[in-house]
């Protein structure tokens, strides 16, 4: 932009004079008469790099930006080629209003200044995604910061709340960020503000907790996935539950059934080495 800030936005439509773009799923005009420069960042295409688990259809692959994420339950459907090019894939639960995304972009040099993860790189953060929003949404949003352990390492944490435009319908988003292989990668919860209670932010956090890169573990309630050893254990049906607890090492999944209690009745995977 010709004030200095720099705008990311998901997709955008020339219009002549002005553009239409897109960010955080919200659309809005800009003249070109505020835009220096519009350059896009390609990290492949969802259409071309997605596979899917054939076992269970509610985990996503990503090929191209080499990670793996699960739906946070079966009545969540999961939009494998969204519109916008730096959204990867979204999960939607239209009664709940409610959707988790997961957005990839190359580690440019505004942001690589945040690759140490600290609390006043996070409030330092947080005041950029607060002038994000202020040029979208006309006012000042300001986004609450803080660092959280995520898979076992510090990641960085931003809440912050938005109404759809022209509309009074207030939304809450909560968005995990982190670094990987010089890829910013953005897990954002979104859910409206009335509706996303301590139950609703359990299930999305679950959710995000799934997001694995490639060649580690994927897992959902009846799947199991390693890819680095490159199997996968699925249960087609039946009261078994998975249990990730990973015992030990030699038998690192297993199945049980809840209402066992004492018994521990369970199927699991034994590995050995050698042939």
């Amino acid at each position: 932009m010709n004030d200095g800030r720099e705008l990311r936005a998901e997709r955008y439509l020339d219009k002549g004079t002005s553009v239409v773009v897109v960010v955080g799923g919200v659309e809005f005009t800009i003249s070109k008469q505020q835009i220096v420069e519009i350059r896009r960042l390609d990290v492949g295409t969802s259409a071309s790099a997605e596979t899917a688990v054939d076992s269970d259809p509610s985990i996503y692959q990503d090929i191209a930006a080499g990670f793996a994420i699960s739906a946070p339950g079966p009545d969540w459907r999961i939009e494998r080629q969204p519109s916008q090019p730096l959204v990867r894939v979204e999960m939607i639960n239209d009664d709940l209003g409610a959707r988790l995304g997961v957005r990839v972009f190359p580690a440019s040099e505004d942001v690589t200044q945040f690759l140490e993860v600290s609390e006043e790189n996070a409030e330092a953060w947080a005041k950029k995604i607060s002038l994000e929003l202020k040029a979208i949404y006309g006012r000042t949003l300001k986004a609450s910061a803080s660092v959280v352990e995520f898979q076992g390492v510090n990641v960085y944490q931003f809440d912050y709340r938005t109404n759809a435009l022209g509309t009074k319908t207030s939304y809450r988003t909560v968005e995990l960020r982190f670094f990987q292989d010089n890829l910013v990668f953005i897990l954002d919860a979104r859910a409206q503000a009335k509706k996303f209670d301590d139950a609703m932010f359990e299930k999305l956090r679950w959710a995000q907790q799934t997001f694995s890169r490639l060649g580690g573990l994927i897992f959902t309630p009846r799947t199991y996935v390693d890819r680095a050893l490159g199997y996968q254990v699925h249960i087609a049906s039946g009261p078994w539950s998975l249990d990730l607890s990973l015992f030990d090492a030699a038998h690192p999944v297993r199945f049980i059934l809840p209402e066992a209690d004492e018994a521990n009745v369970a199927v699991g995977l034994e590995l050995r080495s050698g042939e």
